[in-house]
């Protein structure tokens, strides 16, 4: 199998661009699970807000996970441009998009509840 065909049906994205989404998912899991640790010692518990914040810790946890896993295995350097990319499967790109969809989701939900996944 040559090179390009094991490279059917993948992607690349900048080595910053993905380090970038990588902190900001690290930094919403720690929010989030702050947030859960309040949350959960509230009497009576609100369950919509709980849902809200696993669902994004789950997709922070996700996209984290993914972006990880290719900058530690996927980098390349391209001579040409004289710049790093990940080189990212069709399947991890798949779920990168829907945890980025399921991560913005929730996080207006939950803005609408005057909750932010933001550092201040």
């Amino acid at each position: 199998m040559s090179e390009d065909d094991k490279n059917a049906g993948s992607y690349t994205l900048e080595e910053g661009y993905s380090r970038t989404m990588l902190k900001k998912s690290r930094r919403q899991l720690e929010i989030i699970a702050d947030l859960l640790s309040t949350k959960t010692d509230e009497d009576p518990l609100h369950t919509r807000v709980i849902t809200l914040l696993c669902d994004s810790f789950s997709a922070n946890y996700h996209l984290w996970r993914i972006l990880q896993i290719n900058l530690d295995y996927n980098l390349f350097y391209d001579e040409e441009v004289k710049q790093n990319y990940i080189l990212v499967p069709e399947k991890d790109l798949v779920m990168l998009e829907q945890a980025v969809i399921a991560r913005t989701f929730t996080s207006l939900e939950l803005s609408k509840l005057h909750y932010s996944l933001r550092f201040h």
